[in-house]
C-alpha cells in the first residue's frame, strides 16, 4: 500500500513538472520574440521549482533547476552568476550520486569557460536571443529534456527521499556537512563540506553568505553579480540577470 508520504511527493512532482513546462513555453517565446525581459518572468519560476525540491529532498530537480538558471545568467552576459550556478549543481550532483549528470555540467562549464571570447563578442554587438541560446545549449530545456526526466522521478520510492532539515547543511550541495571533513565560516557560521569549500576557494575564496575570505593565504576573487540596470525611455535595455 502506499504511504501518504509517497502520495505527497507524487503532488510535488507534479506541481513541479507543471512549473517546468512553464519555464520551457516561456523559453520557446524568448527565443521567438527575442524579448530579454521574459527572463524576469522565468526567474521566480525557478526560485519555486528550488524551494520546493529542496524542501521535500527531491535534489535531482534541484540540480536541474540551477542549471537552467546558470544558462539564463550566460545569455545575459553575467558570467560570474553562471559559474556559480553551474559550480553549485556540479557539487549537488556529485554529493548525490548523479555522477553522469556531474559529468554533463562539466562540459558546460568547461565549454563555456574555452568560448569567453566569443561571450564578449555577442555582448559587443548584442546579439539576438535565439544565438545565445543556442550557444547556452537551452535548446536541451526547449526540447523537453527537463520536464522528461522530472516525469521520470513519479517512479520514487520513500527510499529515496531524503526531507531537507536545514541544520548543519552544505551550503553548497545542500549535502549533509558533518564531522572533521567540513569549513564553518568563523564569520556567519555557515556550512561547507570538504570538497565544497575547496570548489568556492577555487572559484572565489568567498564565504557565499557572508563575503569573508576562506583561505587567507589565497587571493580573493570577489562575486560582483551585473547589477540591475533600470529602464528609461530612452533605452529598451532590460534588467540584467
Amino acid at each position: 500500500m502506499i504511504s501518504s508520504r509517497i502520495i505527497h511527493i507524487w503532488k510535488i512532482i507534479k506541481i513541479l513538472g507543471a512549473l517546468s513546462e512553464l519555464c520551457e513555453l516561456l523559453l520557446v517565446e524568448l527565443r521567438v520574440s527575442n524579448d530579454i525581459n521574459i527572463i524576469s518572468e522565468i526567474k521566480p519560476l525557478i526560485e519555486k521549482l528550488i524551494g520546493m525540491a529542496q524542501h521535500s529532498g527531491l535534489y535531482y530537480f534541484l540540480i536541474e533547476a540551477y542549471i537552467l538558471h546558470g544558462k539564463l545568467a550566460l545569455i545575459m552576459f553575467d558570467i560570474k552568476s553562471s559559474r556559480r550556478y553551474l559550480t553549485q549543481a556540479r557539487r549537488m550532483a556529485e554529493r548525490h550520486g548523479y555522477i553522469g549528470l556531474a559529468n554533463e555540467i562539466a562540459g558546460l562549464h568547461r565549454a563555456m569557460m574555452e568560448r569567453l571570447d566569443i561571450w564578449e563578442q555577442l555582448e559587443k554587438i548584442d546579439a539576438p536571443i535565439s544565438e545565445r541560446m543556442e550557444l547556452a545549449r537551452l535548446d536541451d530545456h526547449l526540447k523537453g529534456k527537463f520536464r522528461m526526466r522530472m516525469m521520470k522521478m513519479e517512479r520514487i520510492t520513500e527510499g529515496e527521499v531524503t526531507v531537507y532539515k536545514g541544520s548543519q547543511t552544505c551550503l553548497v550541495c545542500k549535502g549533509s556537512a558533518e564531522g572533521f571533513n567540513i569549513y564553518i565560516c568563523p564569520t556567519c557560521n555557515s556550512f561547507y563540506c570538504k570538497v565544497c569549500t575547496q570548489a568556492v576557494i577555487d572559484l572565489e575564496n568567498q564565504c557565499w553568505s557572508c563575503n569573508s575570505p576562506i583561505d587567507a593565504s589565497k587571493p580573493v576573487k570577489p562575486y560582483k553579480p551585473v547589477k540591475e540596470v533600470g529602464d528609461t525611455k530612452e533605452s529598451k535595455q532590460p534588467k540584467k540577470y
